[in-house]
């Protein structure tokens, strides 16, 4: 019978440097984004730590944050200075985007099998079940959108812009990112 492991943090670091990613809006804009943040989240930073990510309304009420800089302020040497309360998108990792564990992760590439750049299979089967509830609550959070009338925004921070979303954009940019 096969062992099942435990996902089990190697204080690497990794996840925490390089945090800014760019994504693709439907209406092929590339914009650059950072790891949400959620409102309730929004008190473990400085100010300056932070942008907006989504907003809803006419009045771009702000519905997420996101960091702001490409590393987590929050890093000292590899180590998580808030790791007992840090926020939902570090509970989650290392599953990522679609739910696909992040090559980057010392525990995933110790565990895992490479095939090609991006495809792997994993040596023993891993128990993500905490990550995995993390990322359960984050779609909750974007299902909770719908509660909102639109229109509905993205800030890009390299442009430090806001990007309009339709609705049917906004479910896709959240396909893309969950």
């Amino acid at each position: 019978m096969e062992q099942i492991i435990e996902f089990k943090c190697q204080k690497c670091g990794k996840c925490c440097r390089k945090t800014l990613q760019t994504i693709k809006l439907p209406n092929g804009k590339i914009i650059t984004t950072g790891p949400q943040i959620q409102l309730t989240e929004v008190p473990l930073f400085e100010v300056q730590a932070l942008a907006p990510q989504l907003a809803g309304g006419k009045k771009r009420r702000i519905l997420t944050y996101q960091i702001a800089t490409d590393g987590c302020p929050h890093l000292k040497g590899n180590d998580c200075s808030i790791y007992e309360k840090r926020p939902l998108v570090c509970r989650a990792y290392p599953v990522q985007d679609c739910l696909v564990p992040d090559a980057r992760c010392t525990f995933v590439e110790s565990h895992a099998l490479f095939v090609g750049n991006d495809r792997f299979t994993f040596t023993s089967p891993i128990d993500f079940k905490g990550c995995m509830d993390a990322h359960r609550d984050i779609y909750g959070v974007y299902r909770s959108l719908k509660w909102f009338k639109p229109p509905f925004w993205i800030f890009d921070l390299k442009t430090k812009t806001w990007h309009y979303l339709s609705i049917s954009d906004m479910e896709k940019v959240v396909e893309m990112n969950t």
